[in-house]
């Protein structure tokens, strides 16, 4: 059984759960609400692993159910699931449809893939999510607020759940949410923290770098999504220099970096005058080298990301 939306998804969950689910999504957010979606389904015991092994699937003592959760490269026993209290989710970013647990899955689980989305889809499925949380909370949200709203959090959707929890706790009992409901509680948008801290790290400026660092984890706390972060940044930036060096107008500037507008592109012109096309070439690079790193070390997360702002401030 396949499914590629979040409503269907969420009734199907309803029902007798599958032994085996899996999760397909290039977006770490829509993987995290998934889980979270089967978690509230499962009554059992969860069990997080890296690789599911013989020694786990065995009948329980107590003919207790249990939920084993792994990513994709861990879960090849999940076809040897021959136990009514066993059940299996992996999750990762894709799977070719060929393979052994794919079949499996479509023919006796299901498969939950949101397909890689435009912009202008991602935000409408974020949208129809943000209203349907809103109905469910008893909430008026019109759709204007809702598109402002998933707007400002750049079709994070991690970001935009974080930020929806802390506006329901906010208005309390207020039923008709407002937009400066909204103003008074969301954080400033991804793009406008990254910008901030590369402007920090282009000026040499340690101590306002680690400081926006700090802004940073509390977008993103993993290193690997917070280096996806600062590598975007620069990404925009090489961007930019490529514009300028081809004579490009600033409408047509505007229309190849469509989310950076007025203040943020003001911010990323006065970024780009600090560093040259090769020196942030060269950045990019050193960004990827670290993400090497810290793959194959046991390098704790605080002091790899201290390790990481240090690096690229000698850069």
């Amino acid at each position: 059984m396949r499914f590629n939306q979040l409503k269907p998804f969420e009734l199907h969950l309803k029902g007798p759960l599958a032994p085996l689910h899996v999760i397909l999504s290039e977006d770490e957010g829509f993987l995290e609400w998934s889980e979270e979606a089967v978690l509230k389904a499962f009554q059992g015991t969860v069990v997080r692993c890296e690789r599911l092994t013989h020694d786990w699937l065995i009948p329980s003592l107590f003919n207790e159910k249990r939920l084993f959760i792994a990513p994709l490269d861990g879960g090849e026993l999940a076809l040897q699931l021959p136990l009514p209290d066993c059940h299996v989710l992996l999750y990762g970013k894709r799977l070719l449809s060929n393979t052994k647990v794919y079949k499996w899955a479509d023919e006796k689980g299901v498969i939950f893939q949101l397909p890689q989305m435009k912009p202008y889809e991602k935000e409408r499925i974020l949208m129809e999510w943000l209203t349907e949380e809103a109905r469910k909370e008893g909430k008026i949200l019109s759709l204007e607020i809702a598109k402002k709203f998933v707007e400002m959090q750049e079709g994070n959707f991690s970001l935009l759940r974080r930020e929806w929890e802390k506006l329901l706790t906010y208005v309390g009992e207020k039923k008709t949410l407002v937009f400066e409901d909204v103003q008074k509680v969301a954080i400033r948008t991804p793009k406008e923290e990254v910008f901030s801290f590369v402007d920090a790290l282009l000026r040499g400026d340690g101590k306002a770098t680690f400081s926006r660092l700090d802004d940073l984890l509390a977008i993103e706390s993993s290193p690997i999504a917070l280096l996806k972060l600062v590598r975007n940044g620069f990404q925009n930036l090489l961007q930019l220099h490529t514009l300028m060096a081809q004579g490009a107008p600033p409408e047509a500037i505007q229309k190849d970096l469509p989310y950076m507008q007025g203040r943020l592109l003001d911010q990323l012109l006065n970024s780009a005058k600090k560093r040259s096309l090769k020196g942030v070439q060269q950045t990019l690079i050193r960004i990827d080298q670290l993400e090497t790193e810290y793959k194959n070390s046991v390098r704790g997360d605080p002091l790899f990301l201290d390790y990481f702002v240090a690096s690229l401030l000698k850069n």
